[in-house]
């Protein structure tokens, strides 16, 4: 079990609570004082209760102050009793609006460049983007509080790093995307040297992170100085990316790997898989609503029929992917490391793949607006050059994956544990029928990817994804007695009352 250590210096714990007396006896000025532009010494060896006092030891969700500087706090340990809510910072949400833009912007290059050169480009680019932004929003905040001033700055070099990487994502601009990574990933190293100092506990762990992302520095050195040599230094970026977790699994024995929230894990991946799909939404229904209007009353027909057709399949994807998450009890972080690794890497390659289904369907949406006859992904089918596939196809192959996918994620959760080795004859019966059925709904798509029509391929899709959401459905609501809960997700054992502080009716 994982929560807050009793007795741990380093482990988050909420502050003492403390009357709206107490809190005016604090010094005003005493905040001043510590700023080292009018200290002449350290202000943490002049005012030590500053930084290090319990009762100013807080995280942005309990109190309203702010500390210019601070000292980052564990969310939980091996040994903790039991493990608090991991909740979203708001400044967290910020990175996700980056993420947003991200998708829009490898979205679009690929869209423009659909050649084998293309799907490279935009597969680095999504990995480095990608693995840059769970650096800090997992593996950093699903394991670390801190919410000083200080902090917040160096989170703003960050993000503004971010969104310069996301800008010159490309061959073309490939110096200062990397050059806007390289700052990025050191801001990072940043935040995880005050940790290294102040928490013995966590240097093992903050020492092999820091060393991986130093690891990547020389290749995007040689990216910057060496241009032509782009696409070799990029993908050994990648290659140290993906393999981060199990580089951490292997050097981090025992308890020297610090446990992350689980909760706040699971809502952070959530968040990637949300992105993806949104940025199809945003696309379809805001980027060409001006163009759709443009044309015929019979090709407005066709857009909001793909349209319906294109929200159908983002509607159910996110129906199989959220209905699979387990209670935290029973999530593949629980399991083992190595599920926990295959889990990070199985929806991080999910992102990907549903970001390609978006482009198909800005493509099929573009062959609208343009009133061409789609034959090729997104041009014209030359005879003497090489066969490229269809739109269609490529929707077939990027919907069959993801399938593929999210059947990997689920041997993940309950690989091993469903059926249960105590049910009965008849449910595990039903229970290995399930898993067959699911398989077979993700190889299905592979047999559509001749289709010539793009409405009709999504159709095909989107009636294969919402069969089968509803097969799966049935089999959760016959085994839902069989199936792993989280009895605290139905409610609270006792009824809140007037009386009760946690009402807003309450008095007091």
């Amino acid at each position: 079990t994982r929560g807050t250590a009793a007795g741990d210096p380093t482990t988050h714990q909420p502050p003492p609570a403390t009357s709206h007396t107490q809190r005016e006896k604090t010094p005003v000025w005493g905040t001043l004082l510590a700023c080292p532009y009018l200290c002449p010494r350290s202000p943490r060896a002049l005012y030590p209760s500053l930084f290090y006092s319990r009762a100013f030891r807080f995280s942005m969700s309990s109190s309203i102050g702010r500390r210019l500087f601070g000292k980052a706090t564990l969310w939980q340990d091996w040994d903790s009793p039991s493990q608090p809510e991991g909740a979203t910072r708001y400044w967290e949400l910020f990175t996700d609006l980056l993420m947003v833009a991200a998708a829009s912007s490898l979205a679009d290059n690929l869209k423009d460049d659909t050649s084998i050169s293309g799907f490279v480009e935009f597969i680095l680019s999504y990995s480095v983007i990608t693995n840059g932004w769970l650096l800090y929003t997992h593996h950093y905040t699903a394991r670390f509080v801190e919410g000083s001033l200080a902090h917040s700055f160096i989170l703003l070099i960050f993000c503004l790093a971010m969104a310069v990487s996301i800008v010159n994502a490309g061959y073309d601009t490939a110096q200062y995307f990397s050059l806007a990574v390289v700052v990025q990933r050191v801001s990072f190293l940043a935040m995880l040297f005050p940790i290294y100092f102040d928490m013995p506990r966590a240097r093992w762990h903050v020492s092999w992170l820091g060393a991986t992302v130093v690891a990547t520095l020389p290749f995007f050195a040689v990216a910057i100085f060496r241009p032509n040599f782009t696409l070799l230094a990029w993908t050994c970026v990648a290659v140290i990316d993906w393999s981060l977790e199990f580089i951490g699994t292997t050097v981090l024995r025992g308890n020297r790997l610090l446990p992350a929230n689980i909760e706040h894990s699971k809502d952070r991946l959530g968040i990637l898989v949300m992105v993806m799909l949104g940025e199809t939404v945003i696309s379809s229904t805001i980027s060409y609503r001006e163009e759709v209007s443009k044309v015929g009353l019979e090709k407005q027909g066709q857009y909001y029929s793909e349209l319906t057709l294109a929200f159908i399949l983002i509607f159910m994807f996110c129906l199989l992917f959220f209905n699979m998450q387990p209670p935290i009890e029973h999530h593949a972080f629980r399991r083992s490391r190595f599920a926990g690794c295959m889990l990070l890497l199985l929806t991080k390659a999910l992102g990907a793949t549903l970001l390609m289904t978006g482009v198909c369907i800005k493509l099929a949406i573009q062959d609208i607006v343009d009133d061409e006859d789609e034959t090729s992904f997104g041009e014209a089918q030359s005879e003497d050059g090489p066969q490229r596939p269809s739109v269609a196809s490529l929707l077939a192959y990027s919907v069959g994956i993801s399938l593929l996918f999210l059947y990997g994620m689920r041997i993940c959760h309950y690989g091993g544990v469903l059926p249960r080795a105590t049910d009965p004859f008849p449910i595990k019966r039903l229970t290995y029928i399930w898993w067959a059925t699911f398989a077979a709904f993700s190889a299905l798509p592979f047999l559509f990817v001749s289709v010539e029509s793009t409405l009709l391929a999504l159709a095909i899709q989107s009636g294969l994804l919402l069969a089968l959401t509803v097969v799966e459905t049935y089999f959760t609501h016959v085994l839902e007695k069989y199936l792993p809960t989280d009895e605290a997700e139905h409610g609270e054992s006792m009824p809140l009352r007037s009386e009760t502080p946690k009402t807003y009716s309450s008095d007091t």
